[in-house]
């Protein structure tokens, strides 16, 4: 089997993949993640900020033919993490505005980047319409115990506020982890009354 590099994809759907106009296809867009969470298991930890990318020109001709012969406009990506990355994200987001259609996408992100780096607008402007947000925990200890502290402390009150805001128009899912070490039963209860 040879070897397969994200970078140089240029995959392409066929006639027999029965591709309609209103669905929203998969699209990967990297391998990988600069993170090392220490729950997550997937190929590629850690991996160096600005590699495993696919070469946007080679994205942008997929939507491109997507478009054109399908007319599809949105996407689910696939990234373990879409926002790890911010020259991926700024390149995505150049990308995005240069297409003949209005882009439309859901991806996986993580709330702490979107905030430190101030990305949440460029995100909505490049076609953001849902996300998962990779939270894991409102608790402060299990938070730190996971590697992840922005969640115990600023998750709570960030994301109500960003939904008012900047992504009023994002359907936004959050990730949570239940049984993380040091988090009691009433913080999770808590998590629950708190999502509704």
């Amino acid at each position: 089997v040879p070897h397969y590099d994200i970078t140089t994809c240029d995959f392409k759907w066929h006639e027999q993949d029965f591709v309609q106009s209103n669905e929203a296809l998969p699209l990967e867009t990297s391998r990988g993640c600069i993170f090392k969470c220490k729950f997550c298991a997937f190929e590629n930890l850690g991996k160096s900020p600005g590699t495993l990318i696919r070469d946007m020109s080679l994205i942008r001709d997929e939507l491109i033919e997507n478009y054109e012969r399908w007319g599809v406009t949105r996407y689910q990506l696939l990234d373990d993490t879409f926002n790890d990355d911010m020259i991926k994200v700024e390149q995505w987001a150049r990308m995005s505005q240069s297409l003949p259609f209005k882009l439309e996408y859901t991806a996986h992100l993580r709330g702490d980047l979107v905030q430190k780096q101030d990305s949440a607008a460029m995100l909505v402007e490049s076609g953001l319409r849902g996300c998962h947000l990779g939270v894991e925990t409102l608790h402060k200890q299990a938070s730190k115990a996971i590697a992840k502290p922005w969640s115990g402390t600023k998750a709570r009150e960030w994301i109500p506020e960003i939904q008012k805001t900047t992504w009023k128009d994002v359907n936004v899912t959050v990730n949570v982890i239940l049984g993380l070490p040091y988090e009691p039963l009433k913080s999770m209860n808590d998590t629950f009354q708190w999502a509704y």
